[in-house]
């Protein structure tokens, strides 16, 4: 039997909470109790309502269980392209035939995942079809939001003086990796950086604070956007990826982007988020090419388990 090694991405659920007493913002904390009943409740429905569909790509919650060991939860997503029905071609020979699904089916694709009951971490199974990304996760979940409402205000009631607020049961952010940081050092020319930060959110920045400041009596904003540019022709600004790393708070920026030129000339963007840090599973593959979804499973537990990642 054949191996194939398999990579992980390691990112984390959070389960913020406002503290009104103090109007401070606890966005980093986790609450297994006030996530975990959310997914159950989305398994709870019949297959077809747990089906989210864009328009050319569908995407459910397949399962969802504790796993043996009782400090992790386990499940898979699936997820398909549908669309132009389009010919078939062999790989030996390039014969073609037409295919035989309709414009309603796409091909399968099973995408599992393991949560941390004690840390909120989620290790997801990378995917190659970019179906089931951390982004397509969070939009999935929060498509399901309004059947928990009222499980929500219960939970406000028991956990007074904090409070979920409406539409944040949960953010989901990614542990970042060097990779980030090296894609930066390779640029022989960099001309902008960007980044975003919720509005209203507590960040230790005087930067960020200061922005704010000089916005106030805005109505209706929920998002600070602030550039760095370097305008000047053949100009490059230096030491961005160091500003990068000094960023406080760096997990409650989203969207940090920088864009420069290759030594080819080729202008090209960096996303942070296309770079979560990750580790790989080795398990079996059999004879038509599927991996053994148990020894994923198995593998990524191990590895947290063993704090080998």
């Amino acid at each position: 039997m054949d191996h194939k090694w398999v990579k992980i991405y390691n990112y984390k659920f959070n389960t913020p909470k406002l503290d009104v007493e103090n109007n401070n913002y606890q966005e980093e904390r986790f609450d297994e109790d006030h996530l975990i009943p959310f997914i159950l409740r989305i398994m709870d429905l019949p297959l077809q309502n747990r089906i989210y569909d864009t328009g050319d790509k569908v995407m459910t919650l397949e399962s969802f269980q504790q796993s043996d060991d009782a400090d992790f939860y386990e499940g898979c997503f699936t997820s398909a392209r549908y669309g132009a029905v389009t010919n078939l071609v062999h790989r030996r020979t390039f014969a073609k035939r037409q295919s035989d699904k309709t414009v309603d089916e796409g091909d399968e694709n099973n995408i599992y995942f393991v949560i941390e009951r004690a840390t909120g971490r989620l290790f997801l199974q990378s995917d190659g079809q970019r179906l089931v990304t951390r982004n397509s996760i969070d939009t999935y979940l929060r498509n399901f939001l309004p059947i928990f409402n009222n499980d929500m205000a219960q939970l406000n009631r028991q956990i007074q003086p904090l409070m979920i607020t409406p539409g944040n049961l949960f953010t989901i952010t990614t542990i970042y990796s060097e990779s980030f940081f090296e894609e930066i050092g390779k640029l022989v020319r960099i001309k902008k950086a960007t980044m975003q930060i919720k509005y209203n959110q507590d960040i230790n920045s005087d930067v960020v604070n200061a922005i704010r400041a000089g916005a106030e009596g805005v109505a209706g904003a929920d998002t600070i956007e602030y550039s760095i540019i370097n305008k000047e022709r053949g100009g490059s600004m230096r030491r961005i990826e160091q500003f990068i790393r000094n960023l406080e708070e760096l997990d409650k920026y989203e969207k940090i982007v920088v864009e420069g030129s290759e030594e080819s000339g080729r202008t090209k963007a960096i996303k942070i988020e296309d770079h979560p840090k990750d580790f790989s599973v080795k398990v079996n593959v059999n004879q038509n090419g599927i991996i053994s979804f148990q020894e994923l499973i198995d593998g990524i537990i191990d590895k947290v388990k063993r704090r080998a990642i």
